[in-house]
């Protein structure tokens, strides 16, 4: 068809083709990767067009599945005015525990007490998504801290909204706990999951992030050695240097 002749419901139409049928797609994981199929008779446009016109399609209208996990099929799918529906955005799928689902989705999951928003903000900390679903939230009102960095003074969650800064207040409050100092909390870039298991060679021996944090020798966490070895630390000294609890004034 030519592109002068495409109406909103053939793109409608190559939406869910798209979406079902061509792992090419930026959507495909979410619905054809999820096992979700296009009806055979809707390959042809014709075909779904004949059943759109019949079953109440008309402008200001959308397609919604009445089974967000089923087929594109005709007994499935509905036409409802746009400002009634409220989709549900997948966005990007997660797995863990043997399952694979979308961040809404495993926020709703009896297992997990924390919101979305929470999981979220984990993952871009670089927590692993497990533990990221299954730590509780945080009780309680958290003490207004504030931090004196790069001639500033602000709260917490003042900085966490700091476009420089890219961690969240619960990071932020996780590091000064372990010992990190305070502009190097606030300027060391969350910590890839990947890089627990990257190699690190120091005092004649090769072993994994992961595996130094457990080391006897060794007193501060994972997390503390990466924001040091982002902060330009030589690894030894990474290692064995004790935490020095950063000072900073709370305010009840």
């Amino acid at each position: 068809m030519a592109a002068s002749q495409r109406t909103s419901l053939y793109y409608i139409w190559q939406e869910i083709v798209d979406c079902t049928r061509n792992p090419r797609y930026k959507r495909y994981p979410a619905y054809g990767g999820r096992g979700i199929e296009l009806y055979p008779v809707w390959c042809s446009y014709t075909a779904f067009q004949i059943w759109a016109l019949g079953a109440g399609c008309q402008k200001g209208y959308c397609l919604t599945c009445l089974d967000p996990d089923g087929n594109f099929t005709p007994s499935n799918c509905s036409w409802i005015p746009f400002v009634a529906q409220k989709p549900r955005k997948r966005g990007k799928l997660y797995s863990a525990f043997g399952e694979t689902k979308s961040l809404c989705d495993w926020a709703d999951d009896p297992r997990v007490s924390v919101s979305s928003d929470t999981i979220s903000g984990r993952l871009k900390s670089g927590w692993e998504i497990e533990r990221a679903l299954s730590t509780p939230p945080m009780k309680g009102i958290l003490p207004v801290i504030m931090l004196a960095a790069f001639g500033e003074t602000k709260s917490v969650r003042a900085w966490a909204r700091d476009p420089r800064i890219s961690v969240s207040h619960e990071t932020i409050y996780k590091r000064l706990k372990s010992g990190w100092d305070i502009e190097m909390t606030l300027s060391t870039p969350p910590m890839p999951s990947s890089f627990f298991k990257e190699m690190l060679t120091a005092f004649g021996e090769t072993k994994s992030l992961s595996a130094w944090g457990h080391d006897s020798r060794v007193s501060v966490s994972c997390y503390l050695i990466y924001g040091r070895l982002k902060s330009g630390w030589e690894i030894e000294k990474a290692l064995i240097t004790p935490s020095i609890k950063a000072k900073r004034t709370s305010t009840d």
